[in-house]
């Protein structure tokens, strides 16, 4: 998902940094999406935490993360 959002726009460069927090039980990466303005002084930032679909029974926790990454990205 979050590379397709990459491919959409070269501007979001600029504002999604994506690394691997860690890896689940599993062996399955778990990305870390960080969405900011860089030309902005952290100190002056805050910071807001939002995870989806946690538990393996709630994938309409995805579509849920999709549509706030489309809609925070555009």
């Amino acid at each position: 998902m979050n590379r397709q959002l990459m491919k959409n726009s070269q501007s979001l460069e600029n504002y999604l940094k994506e690394e691997i927090l860690t890896e689940s039980l599993g062996g399955l990466e778990i990305p870390l999406l960080t969405v900011t303005d860089s030309s902005v002084d952290n100190k002056k930032k805050k910071c807001i935490l939002l995870s989806g679909r946690i538990h393996p029974g709630e994938p309409c926790g995805s579509y849920m993360m999709k549509g706030f990454l489309n809609f925070i990205l555009s």
